[in-house]
């Protein structure tokens, strides 16, 4: 997929639907505040000017997302973002008052993260990051995959503290178990897949990753670069929404010079 940062039809232009926005480049520092304390680097942008002279463009720049953690992969960001939103969110149903990210290791908050189980669905990447991020607060975690995902990636998802279970059928039908389950049981699904009546946790997820589009806005702007396109690997439905608004005319990597 690519965006076309000149193209204007998807602009938010009310002010009132602009300050709902949930991925508006203002929010990037309550995420990073949520964030702390979770293993995660900034990762680097590379030019490649050699690959850009025999393609005949200006100028091609990669962002290396195999740097971002432990786990190699973009999804700790959001995996992690959504967990500890989840954490606050009940702590402060249990507590009966507000609870700050900075409290997450509090005796409070650990003992309600304690009685919680934090589930999903998963093919790899968004349950490791889960079990990893559960496993930092104090969670259970119960990961449900599919008969096609690999054992290697059960195997990495049980090395971050988490129960892996095998369904039979597709991935679908792992979602759909996972939902039945947890309704059972009183856990905490926190998927980055969506469906009716079930969009706030998913929106978590997508808010994580707008660190690394602030990332990306820094580093172009510190090239002295404009990028005309950018091209997001197709392995999910929240990338344009990130670079849309970090990456939009006006902001840091996108002002005139």
């Amino acid at each position: 997929m690519q965006l076309h940062i000149n193209a204007s039809d998807w602009l938010v232009n009310s002010g009132d639907a602009a300050e709902y926005d949930p991925f508006r480049p203002e929010r990037v520092a309550e995420i990073n505040d949520r964030l702390r304390g979770f293993e995660y680097h900034e990762t680097p942008l590379y030019r490649l000017p050699e690959l850009a002279r025999s393609l005949g463009i200006a100028e091609l720049y990669i962002k290396d997302e195999g740097q971002r953690s432990s786990l190699k992969s973009f999804k700790t960001l959001g995996g992690a973002h959504a967990v500890i939103r989840q954490v606050l969110t009940v702590a402060e149903q249990a507590l009966g008052r507000a609870v700050m990210p900075a409290e997450v290791d509090s005796a409070e908050v650990r003992d309600v993260a304690g009685r919680m189980t934090i589930t999903c669905a998963t093919d790899g990447n968004h349950g490791r990051a889960v079990a990893a991020a559960a496993a930092r607060l104090g969670c259970r975690a119960v990961i449900y995959i599919h008969k096609g995902v690999s054992e290697r990636r059960a195997a990495a998802i049980r090395e971050q503290g988490a129960e892996v279970v095998r369904v039979d059928g597709s991935y679908d039908d792992s979602v759909a178990f996972t939902i039945r389950t947890a309704a059972e049981n009183g856990w905490h699904v926190v998927s980055d897949t969506s469906w009716p009546g079930y969009e706030t946790i998913p929106t978590w997820v997508m808010q994580g990753y707008l660190p690394m589009a602030d990332e990306l806005a820094r580093q172009i702007a510190a090239e002295g670069q404009r990028p005309s396109h950018i091209f997001c690997r197709p392995v999910s439905a929240v990338l344009p929404p990130r670079w849309r608004h970090i990456c939009a005319p006006g902001s840091a990597s996108t002002r005139r010079r």
